[in-house]
């Protein structure tokens, strides 16, 4: 069932991006300025650092505050996953061992003569 819903948004993920994009290069052929070279012509050049503003730009207000929306809450949730994946590794890896190991590892490490107990590796 979850995968279903899975493929289910990543399907209409692509179409909206497929949508989008033909939506672009509709007005983009409307405004851009070819220019040809050895005979054949070639579409206007844009910087690529301006390329997702001028893509934006291109679009329908809303439709473009949409995806910069979508884009942000990616962003978002990379750095939210990214965060707590990071505590969980420096609580699994750091803390637990040194300040606070399992009940068996903390009666291993007592310093206690009168018996032996057997110590996990």
């Amino acid at each position: 069932m979850a995968s279903s819903w899975l493929v289910l948004t990543i399907v209409a993920a692509y179409r909206v991006v497929l949508a989008l994009i033909s939506f672009w290069v509709r007005r983009s052929t409307q405004s851009a300025k070819n220019f040809t070279s050895g005979g054949k012509e070639f579409p206007a050049v844009i910087p690529s650092l301006q390329a997702v503003a001028q893509f934006f730009g291109h679009m329908h207000e809303w439709m473009a505050g949409i995806a910069v929306a979508g884009l942000a809450g990616a962003l978002f949730g990379t750095m939210a996953a990214l965060t707590m994946g990071i505590a969980t590794l420096l609580l699994k890896d750091f803390y637990q061992p040194f300040f606070n190991p399992p009940p068996d590892d903390r009666a291993c490490h007592q310093n206690n003569n009168d018996e032996v107990r057997p110590c996990s590796l």
